[in-house]
């Protein structure tokens, strides 16, 4: 109750955003902030579901159609996480559509993802009309690709500059960044039964609204987004619970996009404890090369990848990208024969940037349902 009574006694009667709104707007981040920092590192193991709804209510109470179900998992702690949710690949397949000769749009996004804080290793899988199944893998710098594509509850271990919660919304509108600026708050508003904090700001990007719980950890239970050029965009946050040690968690997250595609999250299982060192890794079920556009080199093939222990630069597992095809091997008694060539292995990696070049498109296209 204490918490509602400290939001309270900010707030300010109708009539515009004041000092006093944006004091209000602080204090229910610092809160948001002080219950996302409990969750510092951890396991998190989820049922993710893509389909269609006729609204963001019915999505987020899981009346959905056309659904395609897989089981995911995601690990952090500090730098490293690791997130995992791939789809069966007879669903790959029958969601997959050829667009014109050449062109082929996917509907679900099977996808690897490990990230060290620097740089990101991406492993997306995808069907193909004629019943196969293939895979792009790639490492790329920073953690942008990696925490598009994580979708957990509350952004965990996703740093400042890649999160867009409440707590970096009132930073921004603070300290004038972004063009960011607070439109109004209520605490008298309502949302699904639960007295929440109404919230709404604005800026380049459009018009942001958020329904927040003082009494959990400031957990926005909905987030909507109206965007230039009609679109929108609603996130909900459902089932929350108060995690033992920690702090307020939601085990639902469901995405609505306008159309009515649909992104569900289901917690079914957390671990706060210690994350096993040998969690962040990705294992391939046969060697699999890679190219590496965070250091410009190409890497022999590996059926564990660990971005802690890469190849170095002048080591006989690396290339420059951009070597010459021809570039024989040196060689090395007794091992020619048990080693891939490098101009075979240079083809590799030159392949695997095509096949990245496919899927930032694909990732850019989305289908109505198949």
């Amino acid at each position: 109750m204490w918490t509602a009574i400290v939001i309270a006694s900010v707030l300010i009667q109708p009539g515009g955003p004041s000092q006093s709104d944006r004091e209000a707007l602080n204090a229910l981040a610092a809160l948001y902030g002080e219950n996302w920092s409990k969750f510092d590192s951890g396991r998190v193991w989820f049922e993710f579901t893509d389909a269609y709804a006729t609204s963001a209510d019915e999505a987020a109470k899981g009346v959905v159609s056309n659904a395609y179900k897989t089981e995911g998992f995601y690990a952090f702690r500090g730098n490293d996480a690791l997130y995992l949710r791939t789809f069966p690949d007879a669903s790959m397949v029958a969601t997959c559509n050829r667009i014109s000769e050449g062109q082929i749009a996917h509907r679900l996004d099977s996808v690897r993802a490990l990230t060290n804080g620097k740089a990101t290793l991406d492993d997306h899988l995808f069907g193909n009309p004629a019943g196969t199944v293939s895979r792009g893998t790639i490492i790329t710098s920073g953690t942008e690709d990696f925490y598009r594509t994580a979708t957990v509850p509350l952004n965990l271990g996703c740093p400042d500059n890649a999160r867009d919660d409440l707590a970096r919304i009132a930073r921004r509108i603070q300290d004038g960044s972004a063009g960011l600026e607070l439109v109004s708050i209520q605490d008298d508003a309502t949302f699904d039964g639960v007295k929440v904090v109404r919230i709404e700001v604005k800026g380049p990007g459009g018009k942001r609204v958020m329904w927040v719980d003082p009494e959990r950890g400031a957990i926005p239970l909905r987030v909507h987004d109206d965007m230039p050029g009609g679109t929108s965009y609603d996130l909900q946050y459902g089932d929350i619970r108060l995690v033992a040690g920690r702090g307020w968690l939601p085990f639902e997250r469901t995405e609505f996009v306008q159309g009515g595609r649909v992104f569900r999250t289901v917690v079914t299982k957390v671990d706060f404890g210690k994350v096993p060192d040998d969690t962040f890794r990705m294992e391939f079920p046969e060697p699999t090369s890679m190219v590496d556009l965070h250091t410009k080199l190409s890497y022999r093939p590996r059926k564990v990848w660990d971005l802690s222990r890469l190849p170095a630069a002048n080591s006989r597992d690396a290339l420059p990208l951009g070597a010459a095809l021809s570039v024989p091997e040196p060689v090395m008694p007794k091992e020619r024969e048990s080693r891939t060539p490098w101009f075979t292995f240079v083809a590799l990696g030159l392949s695997a940037v095509v096949v990245v070049v496919g899927l930032l498109w694909r990732r850019a296209t989305r289908l109505a349902p198949s």
